[in-house]
């Protein structure tokens, strides 16, 4: 999905760097800060359906 679509690559990017800087220490929230974000796109890609 994020190599088909450049505009959601670029949406993750910048989502983990701001998480990165954001939770510098704490890798479990880093990882848990992009949850929603990665459910969402799973989500579009297995339906079908981009907004």
């Amino acid at each position: 999905m994020l190599r088909t679509h450049p505009q959601t690559a670029q949406a993750y990017a910048a989502l983990k760097r701001s998480l990165a800087a954001q939770f510098r220490t704490n890798r479990d929230a880093y990882t848990e800060g992009k949850t929603t974000f990665i459910e969402q796109v799973l989500a579009k890609a297995t339906t079908g359906v981009e907004s």
